[in-house]
């Protein structure tokens, strides 16, 4: 099934049986064609466990839209509703993300 007996995904819900792999654009230049195979063959062993796996790439969050739209998708995955936020709330998350993602809320991310 995998090389190992146990692997490590970026994020990981347990109890629902929800794992998300994260794929960077710059880890995955570097590492190239094998650490491709290595995460294939993580989500595969993930997917035999009876995991759902999710994978994400920096484009998918490079606007605070990918970003909620991400959110959505974890949410529904994890039979969590989720409400529409308020004014308020849409501000502070733009600002939060402006202030984490400084790269993609100017474009320069992917």
């Amino acid at each position: 099934m995998c090389d190992r007996t146990s692997v490590t995904p970026d994020f990981l819900w347990p109890e629902e049986k929800l794992a998300l792999e994260y794929d960077s654009s710059e880890f995955h230049a570097r590492k190239g064609a094998p650490q491709a195979a290595r995460d294939a063959a993580r989500s595969n062993f993930l997917a035999i466990k009876g995991y759902r796996v999710l994978r994400v790439a920096a484009g998918n969050v490079s606007s605070l839209s990918g970003a909620a739209l991400l959110a959505r998708q974890i949410a529904f995955a994890l039979g969590a509703p989720l409400r529409e936020p308020t004014p308020l709330e849409s501000q502070r998350r733009n600002k939060l993300y402006m202030e984490l993602m400084p790269k993609a809320a100017a474009g320069g991310c992917g």
